[in-house]
């Protein structure tokens, strides 16, 4: 048996299939600040969270004519927003420290030229064996520790069950540690 979706939002974008700029417009102002939190969750960079919101919708906008309609239309959207950011995030990997950072831990009178390393050395090392996981592990770990985002908007996000949700960051972290700790010794993480 499979589930009913309702969607309130059917006819808008049926309209908006049909090329009606109304119902274009009425879509955007009801979804524009959700996805714009959703994306700067993600990127924590409004200004550029802001310009990734409008290509989304552009997205969603040239492809709405591939919108089965077997999900809500604000899920689709999400997901939409969900892969901009992922591809953005991929761009700017975790590794790559920008000056000003470097800048930022330098000038900080307490950190130790051997703390400055050791946070930049971490971060790598995080980011590598994050690459090493399986995708969605990877994604979930990403959302939930280094954005915080909850598990019931990782689960609408990934399109899961918050129990798979559990289930992803419990076996993604117990997968990172086994990868970590098989590439270094103890005393070098510390």
């Amino acid at each position: 048996m499979q589930a009913v979706i309702i969607d309130n939002d059917r006819e808008l974008v049926e309209r908006a299939r049909q090329g009606e700029r109304i119902a274009l417009t009425r879509l955007t102002d009801l979804y524009k600040d959700r996805v714009f939190v959703l994306i700067n969750r993600m990127l924590n960079d409004s200004a550029r969270a802001e310009e990734l919101t409008y290509e989304a919708f552009i997205r969603a906008y040239n492809n709405l004519k591939s919108f089965r309609g077997d999900a809500k239309f604000s899920s689709w959207l999400y997901r939409i927003a969900l892969n901009v950011a992922l591809a953005e995030r991929a761009k700017k990997r975790l590794e790559q420290v920008s000056l000003t950072e470097i800048e930022h831990l330098a000038a900080d009178p307490a950190a130790q030229p051997d703390q400055v390393y050791q946070s930049l050395f971490c971060g790598r090392v995080l980011d590598d064996a994050l690459k090493q996981l399986p995708v969605h592990y990877a994604t979930a770990l990403r959302m939930f520790y280094l954005r915080g985002i909850g598990y019931v908007e990782i689960a609408e996000l990934m399109k899961i069950p918050i129990g798979t949700v559990k289930t992803y960051l419990h076996r993604g972290k117990r997968a990172l540690r086994e990868i970590v700790e098989g590439k270094f010794k103890p005393e070098e993480l510390i």
